[in-house]
This record gives structure tokens, C-alpha cells and sequence, in this order.
């Protein structure tokens, strides 16, 4: 037989003993228990962090719980800096100096061989990122068909002659749109147990001015309301009402989608005439600008934020905590919109502002790049 030592809780043979004798009372069993102090110490030591955290504790017993909260951020917020603003004053170059007290190092007898320490590659890319450009610049010319490029977006342009008639082509075709649109909530008002309404008024209010920005959101407010009415949506219609709606959605659809078509056509004319201007003679009169897309797009962009600050506030599903959050973030982007209008509207001339629109495009975008999250999140 072998024996080996081993802790007693680990033996079934010890626990049941022990289960014996405690039940016969043989032994007794004393309660396992554990007493702490109710006094702070509260004297100072020389160390900041244990000296910090005892303000804190006597505060939270004196019943300030918000000023140790208070202490207790700003310590972290201070630790935090140490590092993240390199308070320290700590770069390392000196380990590398030392480590290389003469720099990088050539080999002799050959050409261009160094072997370049680590601060010399970045003393090296940083006069590559800063170097000016010794080539020749683009001129006005081509500036203006980069911007033809980004504005227009097809192939094809029409006629300067047909403009007119792609302007009135697109009210008719918003005209009907709307029509279209108010007739699909009538069909469905019976069934849905939501109203259709308020997403074919954001539709509408888009429609009465149909930029590319307005007719872009239209695409998408047109493919929600398909989605919601889908037989196999959990809210949708039944098949035989969407047997009846599903031709006058794809009209809606098919409407706005020669819009666009027609949209990108008039921006491709406008780009052509401030190309043709450029080419004229310095007596010739001036052609309309392209700058105007961007006042357009601004102003699309700042009605579109109006409709949603009126559905936020008289949405019943929203408190007033949530009605805040909404119209704070509205407000910070009407604000830069409007800064971004104010610097455009402050450029001397038409060919300082053309050639400013591939960067206030750049700026257009970015403020707007979480508009879709937004109307999803907060609109529907």
C-alpha cells in the first residue's frame, strides 16, 4: 500500500469523517468570518496615488460623492497625459545617438552605400512628404475638365440647346412623382397599421427641389417604402393589394431614375460651357459657373436637415433627452454647412471658386458622410 500526502478537503474519505463527527457533535464548528475596521486612515503617506485615493474615500464617507467621482477623472485624465501628451519630454533619439555617435554609417569605396540609422530615414521621409513640386502645373484648363469629371459623371452630355427642355422634363417627371405618391398612401392607409405619410412627405419636400443631392435621397427614400410594403415584411401589405401597388412603385422609381439621368446630363452641359468660356478670347463674355452645384448641393443639404428637425420633434416616440441628442447633432451640421457656404460665397471670383471645387466637394462629403446612418437611425 502507498501512502502520499495530500490536502485534507481532497480526500472523500476525510470529508465524510468529517461529516460525521460534525453531525454526532463531536467537533465544533466555529463560523467563518471576516471584520473590518469602520475607521479611514486618512493620514497622508508619501505616496500621490495612495494619498489620492484616501481624499477620495473620505469624501465618499463625509457623504461628497460627486467631488471624489470629480478627483477620481481628473486623476486618471492626468496619468493618462503622462503618456498620450509625452509630458515626460522622453523621444528616445538620445538611446540612438549613443548607440550611433557618428550617425549613419558609408561604407568606404563605394557609391551611395549607407547604412542610415533610424533618425535619418525619418529626417528622410519627412523632406519627401514636404518637398515642393519642381514639375509644371496643371493649368486652368485642366483643373476645369477634372471638375467636368466629377460633376457631370457620364459619358454623354446633351446639347446646350436642351437644356431647357431636361429642366422642364424633370418637373414633370417630380410632378407626377408626387401625384404617383399620394395616390400609393390611399392604397395602403386600409391595411397598414403605420402611417405611409410622413416618408412620402420627406419624398415630396425632396421633390420640389430636385437637385442630384435631393434626387440621390429620393432613390433611396423610394427603396425603403418598397421594402416596408412587401408581402413578406413583417408589417407589409397583403399580396393581392401589392398585385395593385407594385406597377405604380416601380413607376415612382422609374420616374426618378430619368431624372437623375437628366440631372447629370445638365451638369455635364454647364461643365462643357465653363470649358468652352475658358478657350474664348479675354473679351468674351463669361459663361454660367459650375460653382453653383455647390451652393445647390449646400442648400439641399440644409432643407433636408429643416425636415428632419420637424420629424424629430414632433415624432411621439421621442423624449426629450432624444429630441435633444437629434437636434444637437442637426445643429452642429447646419453650422458647418453654413461656415462651408460662407467661405465659398467669400472667394473674390467665379475662377477662384472653380478651382476650389474638387477641395469644398472634399469638405461637402465629409461633413455629410454619416447623413444616411443618421436618417436611419433617427427618421426611419
Amino acid at each position: 500500500m502507498n501512502f502520499k500526502h495530500e490536502k485534507f478537503d481532497d480526500s472523500a474519505v476525510m470529508r465524510s469523517l468529517e461529516k460525521v463527527a460534525r453531525e454526532k457533535g463531536w467537533v465544533e464548528v466555529k463560523p467563518i468570518t471576516k471584520s473590518a475596521s469602520n475607521e479611514l486612515n486618512l493620514s497622508p503617506s508619501p505616496n500621490l496615488v495612495d494619498n489620492v485615493m484616501k481624499l477620495c474615500a473620505g469624501l465618499r464617507q463625509a457623504g461628497l460623492e460627486r467631488y471624489a467621482l470629480d478627483i477620481e477623472n481628473k486623476f486618471v485624465a492626468f496619468k493618462q497625459a503622462a503618456t498620450l501628451y509625452d509630458t515626460h519630454g522622453e523621444t528616445g533619439d538620445d538611446l540612438i545617438d549613443a548607440a550611433h555617435p557618428k550617425g549613419s554609417h558609408k561604407m568606404e569605396g563605394l557609391d551611395n552605400a549607407v547604412f542610415k540609422t533610424i533618425l535619418d530615414r525619418h529626417v528622410d521621409m519627412i523632406n519627401m512628404i514636404d518637398k515642393k513640386p519642381s514639375g509644371k502645373l496643371s493649368n486652368a484648363k485642366d483643373i476645369l475638365r477634372a471638375v467636368k469629371v466629377v460633376l457631370a459623371q457620364a459619358p454623354a452630355a446633351a446639347p446646350a440647346s436642351d437644356v431647357s427642355k431636361l429642366e422642364a422634363n424633370i418637373r414633370q417627371n417630380m410632378s407626377r412623382l408626387k401625384s404617383s405618391l399620394t395616390k400609393l398612401v390611399s392604397l395602403t392607409e386600409s391595411e397598414f397599421t403605420w402611417s405611409l405619410s410622413h416618408r412620402a412627405n420627406e419624398v415630396s419636400e425632396w421633390a420640389s427641389n430636385p437637385t442630384k443631392a435631393n434626387l440621390d435621397n429620393i432613390k433611396k427614400g423610394l427603396a425603403g417604402i418598397r421594402e416596408k410594403c412587401r408581402p413578406s415584411w413583417s408589417g407589409g401589405v397583403s399580396e393581392d393589394l401589392w398585385s395593385k401597388i407594385q406597377p405604380l412603385i416601380d413607376l415612382l422609381i422609374s420616374l426618378n431614375d430619368k431624372s437623375i439621368e437628366m440631372r447629370v446630363q445638365l451638369n455635364e452641359v454647364a461643365s462643357q460651357k465653363l470649358l468652352a468660356d475658358e478657350e474664348k478670347p479675354s473679351g468674351s463674355p463669361a459663361a454660367p459657373a459650375v460653382s453653383n452645384v455647390i451652393l445647390d448641393k449646400i442648400k439641399g443639404y440644409l432643407r433636408t436637415l429643416s425636415i428632419w428637425t420637424g420629424k424629430i420633434q414632433t415624432d411621439p416616440d421621442n423624449d426629450e433627452d432624444d429630441k435633444k441628442k437629434g437636434i444637437d447633432w442637426i445643429n452642429k451640421k447646419v453650422a458647418a454647412l453654413v461656415n462651408l457656404k460662407k467661405i465659398f460665397d467669400g472667394l473674390p471670383d467665379d475662377e477662384a471658386r472653380t478651382e476650389s471645387i474638387p477641395s469644398f466637394q472634399s469638405n461637402l462629403t465629409s461633413i455629410t458622410k454619416d447623413f444616411e446612418q443618421f436618417r436611419t437611425t433617427w427618421i426611419g
